[in-house]
């Protein structure tokens, strides 16, 4: 894979705000937040270790697309997957 080919897809995965800090998945987060749902929950309904989970939550891994269904199926039925897994804040 070519340094230009990395730096794009970098580029698509993160979404920048102003001042250039990153907020990964935040609405994912206050949504977890607001309904007491815990990493170690998370972690052991996709089968994943704690550290794994945190590491997705701060934007260092990615959930795949089998666990944001699966979060999203289990926790919040009603909310659609554009608003819970994007990397700024947004509305539903």
């Amino acid at each position: 894979m070519t340094h230009m080919r990395i730096l794009y897809q970098y580029k698509i995965r993160k979404r920048v705000i102003s001042g250039g800090e990153l907020l990964p998945y935040l609405n994912l987060k206050t949504e977890l937040k607001k309904t007491n749902i815990r990493n170690e929950e998370i972690a052991h309904v996709l089968r994943l270790r704690t550290e794994d989970v945190l590491d997705k939550l701060e934007g260092s891994g990615r959930f795949t697309i089998g666990e944001a269904m699966l979060l999203k199926k289990r926790y919040f039925p009603r909310m659609p997957l554009e608003y819970l897994f994007v990397h700024t804040a947004s509305k539903p």
